[in-house]
């Protein structure tokens, strides 16, 4: 289980976390960074839906083996739902962008859903490769 772990701390988080890690600090760089910039970001979008794409793909890796139990078809089913809500708070903020400046109490709240929305999928998506890691152990 710790080597699944470390492999989804490592590469799955770290490189979901990446593209957000780089407009912040291209941003800072241009001296740009506010709040109402990272509020603008889609990155955080980004991250929710990696986090939940990679661990359903882990998911369905482990689950011809092992069989659809509930717990993990649930789970699963958790993960779809975030990752196309995440998709649609994506769409939501591109046509917000598109049809005029946008209205920033908009954004904002979307920004407060968004990154609501990444911490309870990387949360239920740290959950499933624990779960996955146990089940790797015990065959």
């Amino acid at each position: 289980m710790a080597k699944r772990l470390i492999r989804w701390f490592t590469y799955n988080l770290l490189f979901a976390l990446l593209p957000l890690f780089a407009a912040l600090f291209l941003r800072s760089l241009a001296d740009k960074l506010t709040g109402e910039i990272v509020a603008n970001s889609p990155e955080i979008l980004f991250f929710a839906l990696m986090v939940s794409a990679t661990a359903m793909g882990d998911l369905s890796g482990i689950a011809t083996p092992v069989g659809w139990d509930v717990t993990l078809k649930i789970l699963g089913s958790a993960l779809l739902l975030g990752a196309v809500w995440s998709a649609i708070l994506y769409g939501c903020l591109l046509y917000d962008s598109i049809i005029g400046p946008g209205s920033i109490a908009f954004r904002s709240q979307l920004f407060k859903v968004a990154v609501g929305l990444a911490i309870g999928l990387f949360l239920l998506s740290t959950t499933v490769e624990v779960i996955l890691g146990r089940i790797e152990g015990n065959r």
